[in-house]
């Protein structure tokens, strides 16, 4: 996906675009889109219990972690949250 693409999905799963602040959640920056490319290709073909794929699930946590709570990275934590957990079967770890 490119960056608007991304930009675009996560407006639709995430919405509002503009926090009580003002401060505009949608200004990816290359290497965001990078990781967001390869975390969604990481849970390609998982979805939640009711149907939905999975990824809508770590975008809402990563807007929230960005929004809310402060963190720095807090959008590519949410994004990558379940990455190990998720991942580790194919892995000899």
């Amino acid at each position: 996906m490119k960056g608007e693409e991304v930009e675009n999905l996560i407006k639709e799963v995430a919405a509002p675009t503009v926090n009580e602040n003002g401060f505009r959640l949608f200004e990816l920056s290359s290497r965001q889109v990078k990781l967001f490319n390869f975390v969604k290709d990481q849970h390609d073909g998982q979805f939640r219990m009711g149907g939905e794929p999975y990824i809508n699930h770590l975008i809402r946590v990563g807007e929230s972690a960005h929004l809310h709570n402060g963190f720095a990275f807090g959008r590519e934590i949410g994004w990558c949250h379940d990455l190990l957990e998720d991942q580790m079967k194919e892995y000899d770890v």
